[in-house]
């Protein structure tokens, strides 16, 4: 699935770049709208190829109860079994915080925010990212 969404990005963007070298000029306020809807739906969907939204949720949730992800970890934190930890990949749950101040700050907002549900935490996350994609593209604009 990975590959043919690579393929398919690749096909896609091969055919923009023809179609702008037949005189194809996007508009860039349509582009920046077409974005939000996307990212409108993409912050709706479950992450999926990768288990660091648990990681990130974790360390926030950490620093939200008033923890330090820093010098402590998920698993010594909220014990094995706790939601948090479940979300958190293998490989991860024993290693403190490796994010700076700002990121843990924005994880212990998405926390707080989520409080004990995690699927709400990953869902603010996500909204937050979703923000800043398009906070980006304003600038741009």
């Amino acid at each position: 699935m990975l590959y043919t969404g690579d393929v398919l990005a690749c096909l896609g963007l091969a055919g923009m770049l023809w179609a702008h070298s037949q005189g194809w000029h996007p508009n860039p306020r349509r582009m920046l709208l077409i974005s939000t809807a996307v990212v409108a739906v993409m912050v709706s969907l479950a992450p999926v190829g990768s288990s660091d939204v648990g990681s990130y949720v974790a360390y926030g949730r950490i620093t939200a109860q008033g923890g330090n992800p820093y010098v402590t970890n998920p698993l010594a934190f909220f014990g094995p079994g706790a939601p948090y930890t479940n979300v958190v990949g293998d490989m991860w749950k024993s290693t403190p915080s490796v994010y700076g101040p700002f990121a843990t700050w924005i994880q212990a907002f998405a926390a707080w925010v989520g409080g004990p549900h995690v699927a709400t935490t990953v869902w603010m996350w996500m909204i937050l990212n979703g923000a800043v994609f398009l906070g980006v593209g304003w600038v741009l604009l």
